[in-house]
C-alpha cells in the first residue's frame, strides 16, 4: 500500500467489489427462485430425493462471454451451471465442460414436477450486457412488490 499509496488501493477495492457484485448477482438472481411450494411438489413428487440436475438447469442462467477478456473480467462466473455441477472441476476446464454439457442438454426433458415440467431441459446463457439488464428486471420487479 505504501508503493501505490492508499487511493489507489482503496479504488481497486471499490472497483473489484462492484464488479463482483455485479456479475455475482446477474449469474444467481436472473432465474427462477425456488418456492417453498417448489420444494413440496418435488419432495412429494420423489420421495424427497431432489433431482439435482433438472433444478441445476431450472435455477441457473450463465453469461454467454464472446472474448477472452470478457472471459477473464467473469472469473469463471460465466460458467455457474457446469461449476454447480461439477463444483471440483478446475476452472480452466469449465468451458470445455460447458460445451459439453450444452450438447447433452439438447435432448432431455425437465422432470414433470419441477417448473417448466415437461419442457426441455433448457441450457440457458446470454450475453453479459442482457443478463445484466434481466438482473435489472428481477431487482426492479421486486423493488415493486
Amino acid at each position: 500500500m505504501h508503493t501505490l499509496g492508499a487511493p489507489v488501493a482503496l479504488s481497486s477495492i471499490a472497483v473489484a467489489g462492484f464488479l463482483c457484485g455485479a456479475i455475482v448477482t446477474a449469474t444467481h438472481q436472473v432465474e427462477h427462485m425456488m418456492s417453498a411450494e417448489d420444494r413440496a411438489a418435488i419432495e412429494a413428487a420423489d420421495g424427497g430425493a431432489d433431482d439435482f440436475v433438472a433444478v441445476q438447469f431450472a435455477t441457473t442462467h450463465d453469461a454467454d462471454c464472446g472474448s477472452a477478456a470478457e472471459r477473464w473480467l467473469w472469473g469463471g462466473m460465466d460458467v455457474q451451471l457446469v461449476h454447480h455441477l461439477f463444483p471440483t472441476m478446475p476452472r480452466y476446464r469449465l468451458h470445455e465442460a460447458r460445451d459439453i454439457t450444452r450438447e447433452w442438454s439438447a435432448g432431455q426433458k425437465m422432470p414433470t414436477h419441477l417448473p417448466n415440467g415437461g419442457g426441455p431441459l433448457t441450457y440457458k446463457a446470454s450475453p453479459p450486457l442482457d443478463l445484466i439488464r434481466l438482473n435489472y428486471d428481477v431487482l426492479e420487479k421486486n423493488a415493486r412488490a
